[in-house]
């Protein structure tokens, strides 16, 4: 257990200091990488086993329950439409532009970049399968077409004149 938490401490130091070198140059973006650093840490009940155990049980059940007496959901026949022109992806493009991706991310994001770029035998394949399996079947899933947009005003004295 020692070894895990020092190798998460490392892991943590890796993550910070290229957060920090990716911003170096910008003080803005370096302050806000470094703002959820400098907020109070948040202090969480205590949640037991059975406690997280019921409320998985108690989700599943009411899920079950609302959906009891509706119709199957319709399946969407797959479609004709191919792209010819584009070869299949390979795990050493992905490699390739994980190598040249920065370090940042997005609270959407299902696993943070500093742990993808962290595993470069064990991802690129399992991205390449995915991203081929996207432009063969020329669909783009539900689930990766959201996007968090936060505006930016970028002079001050446009809104203070108008």
């Amino acid at each position: 257990m020692a070894e895990y938490r020092a190798l998460l401490r490392v892991k943590e130091q890796c993550y910070w200091s290229s957060r920090i070198s990716d911003s170096a140059r910008n003080p803005r973006k370096l302050w806000n990488s470094l703002k959820p650093l400098l907020q109070p840490a948040r202090t969480e009940a205590q949640i037991t086993a059975d406690m997280f155990a019921n409320f998985f049980r108690d989700k599943v059940k009411s899920i079950r329950d609302d959906t009891a007496g509706l119709a199957h959901p319709d399946v969407i026949n797959a479609t004709t439409c191919r792209f010819p022109g584009l070869a299949p992806v390979t795990a050493a493009d992905i490699s390739r532009l994980l190598g040249r991706c920065p370090s940042k991310q997005c609270s959407l994001d299902p696993l943070p970049t500093w742990l993808v770029k962290s595993m470069p035998f064990t991802m690129p394949p399992i991205l390449a399968k995915l991203v081929n399996a996207s432009l063969d079947s020329a669909r783009f899933p539900a689930s990766q077409k959201h996007a968090m947009v936060t505006p930016i005003l970028k002079q001050d004295s446009i809104a203070i004149a108008q």
